[in-house]
């Protein structure tokens, strides 16, 4: 079985299409990527602020001003995310590929 660059599955892993393998641990890519695209700041602070403006609501008996605050920051922020998975993962993963290949010279 073979995938796109030719490799075999079941023999050393081979390279028939001129690409050298590089020593890259995927783990702290993946790791990056995650941390990069779930845990950025343009995407917490909106969540974690619409949260705190529905807590306050709930703790005001239903503001209708912060319950709608709660519900487009909460939005906004899935939404940046969800926008930053689709268009910008490519960029994302490259620039993580890159620090790690820097940090195991």
């Amino acid at each position: 079985m073979l995938d796109a660059c030719g490799w075999l599955f079941q023999d050393s892993r081979i390279p028939r299409c001129g690409i050298q393998p590089t020593k890259l641990n995927v783990d702290p890519v993946k790791r990056k990527v995650i941390s990069e695209l779930f845990f950025a700041p343009s995407v917490l602070l909106p969540i974690v602020g619409g949260i705190s403006a529905g807590m306050l609501s709930w703790a005001l008996d239903g503001n209708g001003g912060l319950t709608l605050a709660a519900g487009l920051g909460v939005l906004g922020g899935l939404g940046w995310m969800m926008t930053r998975i689709i268009f910008q993962i490519e960029s994302i993963t490259e620039d993580a590929m890159r620090f790690e290949q820097e940090q195991a010279l």
